[in-house]
């Protein structure tokens, strides 16, 4: 004789317990870094999250492509605002 089994349980994280503590990390590190620098940041994580995928074997989708080619040209252009900027203040 078999015990009869407990229904399956589906216990993985959702996506509110799994969210949370990058939520917590980024209102933190808001408060602990400059404006410049949180904005800069912002920009740079989703660049290097696409570099990682590809090192790690994600394949590239042409709206993939699009996507992250706009945030180079905007983390390019925020770079050359403030190089300019800088230039201009010396």
């Amino acid at each position: 004789l078999q015990s009869p089994q407990a229904p399956h349980r589906n216990r993985s994280p959702t996506n509110e317990q799994t969210q949370q503590p990058a939520w917590t990390s980024h209102l933190g590190a808001s408060r602990l870094l400059s404006l410049p620098l949180f904005g800069l940041l912002s920009y740079v994580e989703p660049v290097l999250l696409f570099v990682a995928s590809l090192v790690l074997g994600e394949t590239l989708t042409a709206i993939d492509a699009i996507s992250y080619s706009l945030l180079a040209i905007a983390l390019a252009v925020l770079a050359l605002g403030g190089f300019n900027t800088g230039v201009r203040v010396r």
